[in-house]
């Protein structure tokens, strides 16, 4: 009778023991598992205080972008060409409004300093400086800016500065007027201010100048602070830069003497830029025009991303956050996309009637040598034309949806140039029989990373038709274009 009533405690027993084991083995899991997640939290967060780059906040974002879209329009230089016309001047139509995407062989800008810096800003945050210049610029400045191809001087940047540090906002990060005859120590001194280790100046910051001449008179420089530049093509000493800091801007023509005999030029002779937006190292920096000169001058650096991301502007009518978005994914490359007819470049003046036979090209070229990115090509052909053919194996035309698409089999690179290299590999068209009486706009290419959702959109293209030319007569013109336009610019018209 014990010996029945005993078998039971000894398996409540061993029960107990089991218990106590499996009790024991949860807590010691779980004090491996939270110290596991203690060094993970505390790794991530040393991370984040030594400022690691995989940690980026929104004005971090913002400089990227205005990084991005400053160095597209480095990458295009050849599309670029200087124009100077300050909001002073009565009229200066220039083509300064002009998206990354939008810059190709038919469709150059005209830079100068200041209003490149104005333009980058509005392209990668909407931001076209209005409240900042608002005591230097007309009241009319935003439409001015929009409209009529009008830029700021560069005393509106340097003026912006002195105003933020008097009232002490953030925009202000230095501001200094020299006589002109400061020290080689003194120059040392703002230099290792601006440039050195935990120097002021960052990535997308806007340095301004204005230089007194004897006379009295003054002119000044603007430019954009941009990091890890990478040039495409030497500069006039022969230079070229790979993951570097400094300054891209838009200047004047520069010329060597020796480049012009019997006043034509000759490249094998001297040095001539013929582009407009350059780089400048800040190595290179110290010792330019644009930093000390033996005349009084005043050097100032303004924060623009600051008010931006406290006040979210967002006013330049054709800011595309998404674009903007995609772009700094796609750094590594430039994208040109143009009309073709009859192998010659089609401008936006030009026209086609029922019957042509024209193409749709995009090129892509990778500025560096190293990484790679598996990339898709797309385009939806528009109503009015009918699909001829494609180049750039491998293509393939569906022809439910109307559209092509280039991926590389086994996902390999979609094909691009290099720079410095010739040849039509980067080189995609699509040939298109006209089909209509009527404007066709191209719904442009599309390009993205394998996978990724951020998809970069070159503008479309609009395609005249020929029909339209007999309405272009002096009434026409003036009761539909230049008196909607020119009377609200301040009747400039009369």
């Amino acid at each position: 009778m014990n010996n029945k009533v005993g078998r039971p405690k000894l398996a409540d027993s061993k029960l107990k023991k089991k218990s106590i084991i499996t009790i024991v083995l949860l807590i010691v899991f779980i004090a491996v598992y939270s110290l596991i997640g203690y060094f993970l939290v505390f790794n991530g967060n040393s991370k984040l205080l030594k400022g690691s780059s995989s940690n980026c906040d929104e004005k971090c974002e913002y400089r990227n972008k205005v990084s991005a879209v400053a160095k597209q329009y480095l990458y295009k230089q050849r599309y670029t060409n200087y124009e100077q016309h300050s909001m002073a001047d009565d009229f200066a139509f220039r083509n300064i409004n002009v998206l990354p995407s939008e810059a190709s062989k038919t469709n150059k800008l005209n830079f100068d300093c200041s209003s490149f810096v104005a333009n980058v800003y509005a392209v990668a945050t909407g931001f076209t400086f209005e409240e900042l210049f608002r005591d230097d610029a007309s009241s009319d400045y935003s439409y001015k800016f929009h409209n009529l191809g009008m830029g700021p001087k560069a005393k509106y940047y340097v003026n912006a500065a002195k105003r933020a540090k008097k009232n002490k906002t953030d925009v202000y990060v230095y501001y200094i007027e020299l006589k002109g005859n400061e020290t080689e120590n003194k120059k040392n001194e703002i230099y290792k201010k601006l440039f050195g280790d935990n120097g002021l100046i960052k990535n997308g910051d806007v340095y301004a100048t204005v230089t007194t001449e004897a006379d009295g008179k003054t002119h000044g420089h603007a430019m954009l602070y941009t990091e890890n530049v990478t040039t495409i093509s030497p500069d006039k000493d022969g230079k070229t830069y790979n993951n570097q800091s400094g300054f891209i801007h838009s200047t004047g023509v520069d010329y060597d003497e020796k480049a012009f005999k019997d006043g034509k030029y000759n490249e094998d002779e001297g040095y001539y830029d013929r582009y407009s937006v350059r780089f400048i190292s800040k190595e290179d920096f110290k010792n330019s025009r644009f930093f000390f000169e033996s005349k009084p001058k005043t050097i100032a650096v303004i924060r623009p991303i600051n008010y931006i991301t406290k006040n979210r502007y967002s006013k330049f009518k054709r800011y595309d956050k998404n674009n903007v978005d995609a772009l700094t994914t796609l750094k590594r490359y430039s994208f040109d996309s143009y009309i073709v007819k009859d192998k010659e470049y089609f401008t936006k003046y030009n026209s086609v009637k029922k019957g042509d036979t024209i193409s749709n090209r995009l090129e892509i070229n990778k500025i560096t040598e190293t990484g790679s990115d598996k990339l898709v090509v797309k385009t939806k052909l528009p109503s009015g034309v009918e699909f001829v053919s494609c180049s750039n194996e491998p293509c393939e035309y569906n022809s439910s949806n109307r559209t092509v698409t280039w991926q590389n089999e086994n996902n390999k690179n979609v094909s691009y140039r290099l720079y410095k290299t010739k040849g039509a590999s980067g080189r995609y068209t699509v040939t298109v029989k006209v089909t209509t009486s009527s404007d066709i706009t191209f719904n442009n290419f599309e390009i993205n990373k394998l996978g990724s959702s951020k998809i970069y959109k070159m503008s479309d293209i609009k395609v005249l038709a020929n029909n339209k030319t007999d309405k272009l007569d002096p009434k026409y013109v003036k009761n539909n274009f230049v008196s909607s336009l020119f009377d609200k610019s301040g009747n400039v018209y009369k």
